[in-house]
């Protein structure tokens, strides 16, 4: 009995340090850690990692999924008070509110064609520079709105806007959290799987700590294919419209949808998809700013660069053989590689259960970014989500590899170095390898894949 009682008390020794160190990294992370501070984050975040699987076999083995999910939420709370250090998005989405609740159109303004002499909010040049003061908003309408309520209620404090707006974020979480709970057990699959997106880092520290509202794209998302799950198309289209009115990449899953409801309800979807979207952009598009929107979107895609792998290949190559390279061009071409590959894999899928959306939507999203000129961190942890309802988790070594990317900020100029973007690439791609070589038939039996 005394042995008992001791591997028990050293059981919850370290159950105790183990959750106070990794709530303490957190905190460093949220509230000393600057964006050029490389070493401190590489050192932080890959310490929570480790703790992170560590916690992951544990709850595994003795059935600690509640506990752990307690304590990722309490690492999410632990971040409301901080003000974003690793990202400075949020002064975007502060200035938009603002414009909001002084009646202007977010889409219809460059920061830097408002005068401060008209506009006593208007930010300080520093801060302008900060807020892309050359590029209309590309926040879609209902970021629009959580931006404009939460400075709203905030009485104009940056301060108070941030809290409001990670509230948000915390509520997307939980929701995103409770409804993976509920997907995995209509799967009949371990429920102990919603930590490799609950007690993952990447979330806790991006979407919660740095304000991206990622968060909230995912959440619709399962809130989607839930309702989907239940035959409920109405609020199926409803929570879809919320996706694609957060961000419009969840555009690129509609195709995968007709299989799995047949063509009536598709149509019906997409239909009902579409008058929410009205609804929801009707209150801040004209002709004009829907324009301004596009042409925003334009630049992110042909002119923003960062942490790429296929891209910078294809620059490279481009540059050593040719002396130059389109950026343009280079968008439009990858844009059509992706698109080929959705509808492809959307016409060759043979299974009809909404359950075989995640593979799709996995692959897809992950091709998406694997062609893109532009990769953040906080990008991928959709990946994290749609992985952990396959076989096929070894994906989610990306997103942690991803945290590489801030070494950039060490140069004023953003410069990053290629051994580092090979040392985040590689292995992903090597996985990647390894996987299609095991299974020579590749997406064959696609439909296989979310039976586990």
């Amino acid at each position: 009995m005394s042995g008992l009682q001791h591997n028990r008390t050293l059981y919850y020794v370290f159950l105790t340090i183990g959750s106070l160190l990794f709530l303490w990294l957190v905190f460093l992370l949220g509230y000393s850690t600057g964006q050029s501070e490389f070493f401190k984050i590489s050192v932080f975040y890959f310490s929570l990692f480790a703790l992170f699987l560590v916690f992951k076999l544990y709850a595994d083995s003795a059935h600690l999924t509640a506990y752990f999910i307690s304590l990722a939420i309490f690492a999410r709370v632990v971040l409301l008070f901080s003000l974003p250090n690793l990202s400075d998005d949020y002064l975007r989405f502060i200035w938009d509110g603002q414009l909001s609740i002084h009646h202007i159109n977010p889409f219809g303004f460059l920061p830097s064609e408002l005068s401060k002499q008209v506009f006593d909010f208007m930010p300080s040049d520093s801060m302008q520079l900060a807020l892309s003061k050359n590029y209309y908003s590309v926040y879609p309408p209902v970021l629009q709105s959580i931006f404009s309520f939460s400075v709203w209620l905030s009485g104009s404090s940056s301060f108070w806007a941030v809290f409001i707006m990670k509230c948000f974020v915390l509520m997307f979480e939980i929701g995103s959290i409770i409804l993976i709970i509920k997907i995995l057990r209509r799967l009949s699959m371990p429920t102990s799987n919603v930590l490799w997106y609950a007690l993952n880092p990447l979330p806790i520290i991006e979407y919660s700590g740095n304000l991206h509202f990622e968060a909230a794209m995912i959440c619709f998302l399962l809130a989607t294919v839930y309702m989907l799950m239940n035959h409920r198309l109405l609020m199926a289209s409803l929570f879809f419209a919320l996706a694609v009115s957060t961000k419009i990449l969840p555009l690129m899953f509609l195709p995968f949808f007709w299989r799995s409801l047949g063509l009536k309800k598709y149509i019906c979807l997409m239909a009902l998809s579409f008058i929410f979207c009205i609804i929801f952009f009707l209150p801040f598009v004209n002709h004009l700013s829907f324009a301004h929107l596009l042409s925003s979107l334009g630049l992110y895609f042909n002119h923003f660069e960062f942490n790429a792998s296929i891209y910078y290949i294809l620059r490279w190559l481009e540059l050593n053989i040719l002396g130059y390279y389109d950026p343009a061009k280079n968008a439009i071409g990858l844009a059509m590689i992706v698109i080929g590959f959705i509808l492809y894999h959307a016409l060759k899928d043979k299974s009809n259960r909404v359950e075989s959306l995640f593979p799709l939507m996995l692959f897809s999203y992950s091709c998406y970014y694997l062609l893109s000129s532009t990769v953040n961190p906080w990008y991928l942890g959709a990946i994290i989500v749609f992985s952990l309802f396959t076989r096929y988790k070894f994906l989610i070594i990306w997103p942690i590899l991803s945290i590489l990317s801030y070494h950039a900020y060490l140069f004023t100029d953003y410069r990053e170095l290629s051994y580092l973007l090979w040392l985040e690439y590689l292995p992903v791609y090597v996985l990647i390898f390894i996987w299609y070589w095991n299974r020579k038939k590749n997406f064959n039996g696609i439909q296989e894949m979310a039976n586990t």
